[in-house]
């Protein structure tokens, strides 16, 4: 597995000095990220591909896609000749990871003027494989922060501290330090979720 954070990471996240909690967050850095994992039905962070993955366009000039962040479209087939559908370019939402505008050549939004497409994809934010933190990592300072928040949450609730907060995340309802930990988790978490997605045709 990858790590998604550092120990130095979270422990500036979450103003923690010195040495004495160097173990605790070790141990829970990995619990934490196997509980965003779960928040986002995801396995890993590995970039990898996927092929002719079935969604509904419904004529629209964009789609969603199951895996995020999308980096790059291999290909977008019709899903009942299966030919690919050419004169197209994408382009990639910043904000909503799994979000793909089709656009014609001059870069404006074109119609895609079917109902289901299948489209192979590329879709992760780590290259290559390994254990620990990869050297060509480029993984988002958000999911960082959910993750230290996320372990700072499991240290309140392991020295059993008052103030500590839960917040629904997706479908999992998950403890906090804080209540400004979970909000702002919760923010954070927004443009990766599932249930913010159009609904998606299982392939």
């Amino acid at each position: 597995m990858t790590n998604i954070v550092t120990q130095a990471e979270v422990k500036t996240i979450l103003g923690i000095s010195g040495a004495s909690q160097d173990t605790l967050i070790d141990f829970h850095i990995l619990s934490a990220q196997e509980l965003l994992y779960d928040i986002l039905s995801i396995t890993d962070l590995y970039s990898y591909e996927i092929t002719k993955e079935l969604t509904r366009v419904y004529g629209c000039s964009y789609f969603y896609l199951k895996a995020f962040p999308v980096t790059a479209i291999g290909g977008v087939f019709n899903s009942n000749t299966h030919d690919e559908i050419t004169g197209f370019s994408y382009q990639f939402d910043d904000l909503h990871r799994s979000k793909v505008f089709t656009v014609d050549g001059d870069g404006v939004p074109d119609l895609l003027r079917y109902k289901d497409i299948k489209v192979t994809y590329t879709a992760g934010y780590v290259l290559g494989t390994g254990e620990g933190v990869a050297e060509n990592i480029n993984i988002p300072n958000s999911l960082k922060t959910i993750v230290a928040y996320l372990v700072g949450g499991l240290m309140a609730e392991n020295k059993k501290m008052g103030g500590i907060t839960e917040y629904s995340l997706g479908t999992k309802t998950v403890k906090f330090a804080s209540g400004n930990h979970g909000s702002e988790a919760l923010k954070l978490i927004r443009p990766y979720l599932v249930n913010y997605k159009q609904p998606i045709i299982s392939s």
